[in-house]
């Protein structure tokens, strides 16, 4: 996926306006730079403790900056209510992570819906 989006996103990182990094949550500390904005996609998922990484990726935000989350469910038989359903577990992770101001959409897509949450700081 940093090959991808370093292929797609060339220009910028030329011009120093993108950075991207691969690492663990637990790798990634204040000393590499605070972030504007935290995407990840179908990622939640698959940690242990949701809240507890949001909480840390809190940590690494600047002030006024953005987390952004989506999720599409990939298995056998998702349906769009799936996409839902955890779009609401994940709202409640981030608002236990101490974000306040939580938006969620669902998009109708293909094959099913797609949750996106964005957060501010």
């Amino acid at each position: 996926m940093v090959f991808q989006a370093a292929r797609h996103n060339k220009e910028l990182i030329e011009k120093g306006k993108l950075k991207l990094i691969l690492r663990s949550v637990d790798e990634l500390t204040p000393a590499l730079g605070l972030f504007d904005k935290i995407y990840s996609m179908n990622a939640v998922q698959f940690w242990r403790d949701p809240p507890a990484v949001f909480r840390r990726l809190r940590t690494l935000l600047k002030p006024g900056g953005i987390i952004l989350t989506a999720y599409m469910p990939r298995h056998a038989g998702a349906k769009d209510e799936d996409a839902v359903k955890k779009g609401r577990q994940i709202e409640a992770h981030l608002r236990e992570a101490g974000f306040g101001e939580v938006r969620t959409q669902t998009r109708m897509m293909k094959p099913v819906a797609v949750a996106m949450l964005a957060s501010l700081r």
